[in-house]
């Protein structure tokens, strides 16, 4: 079994194609690789191999700093306390 860096529910990404959407099952057919089924924003049922699919979007939080990645667009990094003064 691939190790995978997702679970259900996450919104992940197929790397080969662009298909982004709703991670809803991991199965293993009897002839190839495991697979991961997503539910796209349109209500398509989606499967390839789990070692194509990433997460759409990571946050982290280090030093007091909120840091989200986009495999396509650049980090954003917000300092918690501009947060807290927004009301976030």
């Amino acid at each position: 079994m691939s190790e995978r860096k997702f679970n259900i529910g996450d919104r992940i990404m197929c790397v080969e194609t662009g298909v982004v959407g709703k991670c809803i099952k991991f199965y293993i057919p009897t002839a190839c690789e495991e697979q991961t089924m997503v539910l796209t924003d349109d209500g398509r049922r989606y499967h390839a191999p789990i070692r194509l699919w990433e997460k759409a979007l990571t946050v982290s939080i280090e030093n007091d700093v909120i840091t989200a990645r986009n495999r396509f667009l650049k980090s954003v990094s917000v300092p918690i306390n501009l947060l807290q003064r927004l009301g976030g």
